[in-house]
């Protein structure tokens, strides 16, 4: 018989549980009709006289920043790149990478981020996937692109040498950038045998003229690879819609972000979070970003005693370094506001140990999971404070963002299923569990190129929205949290 009081259960898309958590008078600036460039360089607070930039410990200011993204449009255009081009770019986290993305979003082009670690064959597939007949590239990936050249794959190849932006006392007296200089990621044996410019010359040659700029709804701000967990790896178009509106979205959950603060990103530009979470973010707050050209050049324990960011998002291996790192043992990490984790399920021996290492070291903080696809931008749940951290579940999704898990039916439409009831049985969240699908502003357009691929991923089921099927398997608490 049933209970005449029982509540139904209730359906994500339908009742958003977890927005109930997030505090209602919080109002960031609006994202529609703005470029990244726009959006970043427009918010009501903006100070250029903050640093942005921590690169190797010199400080790059907001206002350096903006100068540089200006000089950069302007010498793309002189070079003859206009809106609805493709540039490729092979680069680590290096301030000139960062330019150059903002530079085009404000140019109405796109950047085809590649990543750094593929042979000549990678290079190539994805540089003639898109077309990009410009490249700019980092120094020490010459001699994989000079074959490219030589073939005639690409037209113009504009180098930099990571070490352009730093000072010259942090040369002298910063380990980490003579190790990643001079015995690595920098190094630079002779002059590359083919044509190609540098950084400088490239600069030298802008107008003083800046490129009229004109906002263009859907217009692809990047092209990132996937990581292959929906399939084959792909190339995901990112509009200035899918940024924006991921910075928008998160600020609105209630974190502890403040300007001023520093936020450590230890992930690179040519994965989706790295561009949109670990950098769009903390810039469009005014935070001080320290940025890290050569991850295999740096401990972590060593990087946060020295730094002591505010927040810091790192993989499950990185966390489980901090605490094993012979230096932090015996230190206080109470400086730390905001831990959070992605990239990798982290089981719950990792979490709980982590969180126990967390409280023997004066830090009143908890691991956040999060989840999310580079087909969202690279975030789409997390939990914003300590308080509403659910060990195992990677968060509630952002506000105005809906993540359900759906069962395919035998006609092949897809139904939605319920909430899992609290404290709810194996049985019970096995009868809730189903393939995790994601609907909201951040979600891509597509892949580039590939309409087969993208109507796989993004589906428009029998509620009329359009729902981006993660492939991943899942369900939703009680209270709106992923699992």
């Amino acid at each position: 018989m049933e209970n005449p009081e029982a509540k139904p259960a209730g359906r994500p898309s339908e009742e958003h549980r977890h927005e109930a958590h997030f505090p209602k008078d919080a109002t960031p600036l609006a994202y529609e009709g703005k470029t990244v460039y726009d959006y970043l360089f427009g918010q009501p607070d903006f100070n250029p006289a903050l640093p942005a930039f921590n690169y190797l410990d010199t400080r790059i200011s907001y206002g350096k920043f903006k100068e540089e993204c200006n000089r950069t449009a302007a010498a793309l255009a002189t070079l003859g790149v206009k809106r609805g081009d493709v540039v490729a770019v092979i680069m680590p986290s290096i301030p000139e990478v960062f330019y150059l993305v903002y530079a085009l979003s404000r140019i109405g082009a796109t950047a085809n981020m590649i990543d750094v670690r593929y042979p000549t064959n990678g290079f190539r597939e994805q540089i003639e996937l898109t077309g990009s007949k410009v490249l700019f590239a980092f120094d020490g990936v010459a001699d994989r692109i000079a074959p490219l050249v030589e073939e005639g794959v690409i037209d113009t190849v504009v180098l930099v040498s990571p070490s352009r932006s730093v000072g010259p006392h942090s040369l002298l007296k910063n380990k980490t950038v003579r190790k990643a200089f001079f015995q690595g990621l920098g190094k630079k044996e002779s002059t590359p045998p083919f044509p190609h410019i540098t950084w400088d010359e490239f600069i030298a040659q802008a107008d003083s003229v800046q490129p009229e700029c004109v906002f263009e709804p859907n217009t692809p701000v990047v092209a990132v690879s996937t990581g292959g967990t929906t399939g084959t790896p792909k190339k995901v178009l990112l509009t200035n819609e899918n940024f924006n509106s991921s910075v928008y979205l998160i600020r609105r959950m209630g974190f502890d972000f403040q300007q001023g603060h520093m936020w450590y990103d230890i992930m690179p530009p040519f994965i989706a979070y790295g561009l949109v979470n670990g950098l769009h973010l903390p810039l469009c707050v005014g935070m001080e970003v320290v940025i890290v050209p050569d991850p295999n050049a740096i401990s972590v324990d060593r990087e946060l005693l020295k730094y002591r960011p505010h927040h810091v998002t790192g993989t499950a291996n990185h966390w489980e370094d901090v605490c094993k790192g012979a230096l932090t043992q015996n230190e206080n990490l109470s400086f730390l506001i905001t831990p959070i984790c992605g990239g990798d399920s982290v089981n719950a021996k990792l979490e709980e140990s982590v969180n126990a290492f967390f409280g023997t070291h004066n830090l009143d903080a908890k691991l956040r999971v999060g989840y999310g696809l580079t087909e969202c931008g690279g975030a789409t749940s997390v939990f914003p404070n300590k308080n509403l951290v659910v060990p195992q579940s990677v968060g509630f999704p952002f506000p105005e963002a809906v993540v359900a898990a759906f069962k395919q039916k035998e006609d092949g439409s897809f139904e939605e299923l319920p909430y899992a009831p609290e404290s709810a049985m194996p049985d019970e969240i096995a009868s809730t569990t189903g393939e995790l699908c994601i609907t909201g502003p951040h979600v891509m357009p597509g892949y580039y190129n590939n309409p087969e691929e993208t109507a796989k991923v993004l589906v428009k089921h029998n509620d009329g929205r359009t729902w981006l099927h993660t492939g991943d398997a899942g369900y939703i608490g009680s209270r709106g949290e992923v699992f």
